[in-house]
């Protein structure tokens, strides 16, 4: 169960935090904080969404605009407001997965018609009780620890050095 005050989605689009937020959610904290890198005065290309589907599950998006490529932040903020916007608009008849597989979609053809180059990409990560499904395009993986720290899960990165990793070429 989510605490009854987390109702809102949570979301940090072309956002610069100055501290860590912190929140509890069910017998869990989740601690997030968002900012470029102090080396840079570009805007911040990292947005995240925090997502309360119903009172037992909860959706997490991180999307990461491409570095070096034009707008990332703005592709970043589309997808994280496309899944919102899909995931707040689920109809009963609708599974989760495929509004979140719709969200993701859309957001991908609204970044390909800016015609800018722009591009992210996109983790998200849907709790369900004490069950999670991780969906991700790009790089950014998803990694769950436990409480000792131990890696628990590791998603596999959407580019030749994650997949080279995972095969067993490199090491």
């Amino acid at each position: 169960m989510f605490n009854k005050q987390f109702n809102d989605a949570i979301m940090l689009v072309e956002s610069m935090q100055q501290k860590i937020e912190r929140i509890e959610i069910a017998n869990s904290e989740l601690v997030y904080f968002s900012n470029r890198s102090p080396l840079k005065d570009t805007p911040n290309e990292d947005a995240l969404g925090i997502i309360p589907v119903d009172e037992t599950t909860l959706v997490l998006v991180i999307a990461d605009g491409m570095g070096g490529m034009p707008a990332g932040e703005k592709a970043a903020k589309t997808i994280v407001e496309s899944l919102n916007d899909f995931i707040i608009n689920k109809t009963d008849q609708q599974s989760l997965r495929d509004t979140i597989l719709s969200g993701i979609e859309h957001a991908d053809s609204v970044i390909k018609g800016l015609k800018n180059g722009s591009g992210s990409t996109v983790s998200v990560v849907e709790i369900s009780e004490n069950k999670m499904r991780t969906y991700h395009a790009g790089d950014s993986l998803v990694l769950l620890t436990n409480n000792d720290d131990a890696i628990k899960y590791v998603s596999v990165p959407h580019s030749p050095i994650g997949f080279a990793l995972e095969c067993g070429v490199i090491d």
